[in-house]
């Protein structure tokens, strides 16, 4: 009995189609003959949760039909109570999370009309889809983040809500109104069913058009989303998505053809990195900015004292040594900036905001102007000192470049003013120093720069020091860190 079942089900599917169901029925049934030829395939359909396949046989044909249990035990004969148990399991079996089908058959005349009804229930088939391990933990994230994920599937709402729950998109409990099914969907008017949507968590029995009238419909009210497909009829809803997101791996061609991005993985947990990643990539774009916007003023005011009738502290070759800090700083320290560690903490930002708002110019602004103000008070303790110019234009050339290294170090930001580690600035830190020592131990090259020949005073290396032993301090941690995460024993010289 059990294998005419499986046989039966084998006959409604498709023998060279890409549903997963279907390859599992013909995995449990190998070397299925084909019941002749086919003659009509019709498959799922606005009320018509099902498939259809009728097969040519000798006399007569062949009908098969597998699909929603409700859909299908409606269109077959028999002993009544025999398909009310028949439901009863299939309810059952769906509050487990199991996706189940039912399966019936019935043979008509060689010819006319193909009866809708009157079709011998063969039994109910269930097929178990565990959540990946990481399922769960990647939904408490986007909660944690502020995106709210909706499940919109045509399995049965028993089926869904179990899902649900066991992927933490709903709490544990029996089902409540957070779970609609499509048919409840098309008894709402508009205005209810744009309310409906921003509180129901959970869609099941839907048809295609009804997941493009749900997207829609939260697109109408501000909401930004993200849809996840895999199948043709996913492809509207896809493409009308801000982001249509389709699987790579078992994703049909038209799916990946309508979505912005294709997983190569088929991973949910690889949207929550793409979220992490994204908001890493802004926060980024914002510190570089304001590091430009601040690091300049300092450079354009020392610049501006010969129009007040001071001493040239700044020459071209200066700004161009100068842009060898910035530039790099950029380009590679914030772009190795790591994630903070409320990213994934902070609610999603407005659509419309700005990259750079008022706010960060005037505190990139007031920042430099901070700078500006710490290099003009050097220059007026060393004229009130006596300062040659060679004196004051290296003391400014110095105060400029740590000031940028501290700016540098400010706008990468972190809690309680401490940055997550990060290689790429260290690495700038040392090189800065390293290169700022010929610059004054070398005749030919404080000479080209207008600096004074011989050490500088000793306030100049300290500025420069402690930086540099900072800077190799941390690098000498994370190398050490690495040796001893790799399993090579650090508690002895290594030859």
């Amino acid at each position: 009995m059990f294998g005419g079942l499986l046989r039966g089900a084998a006959d409604a599917a498709l023998r060279d189609g890409i549903e997963p169901m279907d390859r599992a029925l013909f995995d449990c049934v190998p070397g299925h003959p084909d019941a002749g030829e086919v003659l009509q395939w019709e498959g799922v359909a606005p009320g018509r949760p099902f498939v259809c396949q009728v097969w040519r046989q000798d006399h007569h044909r062949l009908v098969a039909l597998k699909g929603a249990p409700e859909a299908v035990l409606a269109r077959c004969g028999g002993d009544p109570s025999h398909l009310s148990r028949l439901q009863a399991q299939a309810d059952d079996w769906a509050s487990r999370g199991l996706r189940v089908i039912a399966v019936a058959r019935s043979v008509a005349p060689s010819s006319g009309d193909v009866p809708d009804v009157g079709h011998q229930a063969l039994g109910l088939v269930a097929f178990e889809d565990p959540l990946r391990s990481d399922v769960a933990e990647a939904i408490r994230a986007c909660q944690e983040a502020g995106v709210r994920v909706v499940m919109i599937t045509g399995d049965a709402p028993a089926t869904a809500w179990a899902i649900a729950s066991a992927a933490g998109i709903v709490g544990p409990g029996p089902m409540d109104e957070r779970c609609l099914s499509g048919r409840a969907l098309d008894a709402l008017d508009e205005p209810m069913f744009r309310q409906t949507v921003k509180q129901v968590r959970v869609f099941a029995r839907v048809s295609p058009t009804q997941k493009l009238r749900i997207v829609q419909a939260l697109q109408s009210q501000g909401e930004v989303v993200a849809m996840t497909g895999d199948g043709v009829n996913d492809g509207p809803a896809l493409r009308a998505a801000d982001i249509g997101v389709a699987m790579g791996q078992r994703g049909t061609d038209v799916a990946r053809e309508a979505a912005a991005l294709v997983l190569l993985d088929d991973r949910f947990g690889s949207l929550v990195e793409a979220v992490r990643g994204g908001r890493r990539i802004f926060d980024n774009l914002q510190k570089a900015l304001g590091y430009l916007f601040a690091v300049h003023v300092p450079i354009v005011g020392v610049s501006m004292l010969p129009v007040l009738g001071g001493p040239v502290l700044l020459t071209p070759l200066h700004i161009v040594l100068l842009e060898l800090i910035i530039d790099p700083a950029c380009s590679l320290v914030f772009e190795a900036e790591p994630a903070a560690t409320d990213t994934m903490r902070r609610p999603p930002r407005r659509p419309d905001a700005p990259l750079f708002s008022r706010r960060d110019v005037v505190r990139a602004l007031a920042i430099g102007g901070a700078s500006l103000a710490v290099t003009a008070l050097g220059q007026i303790m060393g004229t009130a000192a006596g300062w040659d110019d060679a004196m004051l234009r290296s003391t400014a050339f110095v105060t400029v470049v740590v000031g940028n290294l501290v700016m540098l170090r400010g706008f990468r930001g972190g809690p309680l003013g401490r940055p997550a580690p990060n290689p790429a600035y260290d690495v700038l830190v040392l090189a800065v120093c390293a290169a700022s020592v010929p610059m004054w131990t070398v005749e030919a090259v404080s000479g080209a720069l207008g600096f004074p020949p011989g050490l500088p005073a000793a306030w100049t290396w300290g500025l420069l020091a402690l930086p540099a032993a900072a800077a190799a301090w941390r690098l000498a941690r994370r190398a050490t860190g690495r040796i001893s995460r790799s399993g090579i024993r650090t508690d002895r010289p290594m030859p």
